[in-house]
C-alpha cells in the first residue's frame, strides 16, 4: 500500500456490500420485493486493510453521509492536494478487494437465528 506523504491523520476507508438472505427466513432484511439482503458498511483502516468498525444494516438503507475525515479548510494546508485525494481515491479499490475475499472465504451456513441481533 502507497504511503501518503503529508497526511498525518489516520486514513480510513468506507464502503459498503450487500449480502443475500432468504427474505422468507430473514423478513426484517427487506432489500427487494421478493429478495433479502442485509448491507454491510465497513470502515477500513487503510494500514493493513483490517475493519475498524463494521455496521449491519437491511439491504435497502442508503448511505450517503461520512465522504471524508478532513475537515480543515483549505485541504492544501493539510496535505491533501487533488493529487493526493486522487490517490486515496484509486486505494479505495482495497476495501473493494477485503469484500471479495470476505464472501469467498466466509462460508457461514447458520445464524444462531434470524432477528438482526443474532446475525
Amino acid at each position: 500500500m502507497e504511503k501518503f506523504k503529508g497526511i498525518k491523520k489516520k486514513i480510513f476507508m468506507l464502503d459498503s456490500t450487500i449480502i443475500s438472505v432468504c427474505i422468507k427466513v430473514f423478513d426484517w432484511a427487506k432489500y427487494k420485493k421478493e429478495k433479502g439482503a442485509i448491507k454491510l458498511h465497513t470502515l477500513l483502516d487503510y494500514d493493513g486493510c483490517m475493519p475498524k468498525y463494521v455496521y449491519m444494516t437491511e439491504g435497502k438503507k442508503a448511505e450517503v453521509e461520512i465522504i471524508t475525515n478532513n475537515f480543515s479548510l483549505p485541504c492544501r494546508q493539510a496535505g491533501w492536494t487533488a493529487s493526493t485525494i486522487a490517490k486515496l481515491y484509486k486505494q479505495r479499490w482495497s476495501i473493494e478487494t477485503f469484500f471479495k475475499e470476505l464472501k469467498q472465504n466466509l462460508k457461514i451456513k447458520s445464524f444462531l437465528g434470524t432477528t438482526e441481533n443474532a446475525m
